[in-house]
């Protein structure tokens, strides 16, 4: 998985820093190398997110890392994670 463009990806996400967290909805298995894998309910930090819909980011049950769908995710808006 590559990015469309990982320059004008980053400076795109800095203007929705505000996506800090996000939570898997749905699972999903990697299919490239860099890709990661999620259960339902992982609990990720957003590094990054690109135009064509895929988020770069750290799951924080075991820091791996990895590109995954954000399709896959929902954002978490409040503290308090349902």
């Amino acid at each position: 998985m590559f990015p469309s463009d990982p320059v004008e990806d980053i400076e795109q996400f800095s203007k929705n820093i505000d996506i800090a967290q996000v939570k898997c909805i749905k699972g999903y298995q990697a299919k490239e190398y860099d890709e990661l894998s999620l259960e339902k309910a992982d609990i990720l930090h957003v590094k990054t997110q690109t135009s064509d819909g895929w988020v770069e980011g750290i799951r924080l049950s075991d820091g791996e890392r990895g590109w995954f769908p954000k399709i896959h995710v929902k954002e978490i808006t409040s503290r308090n994670v349902n």
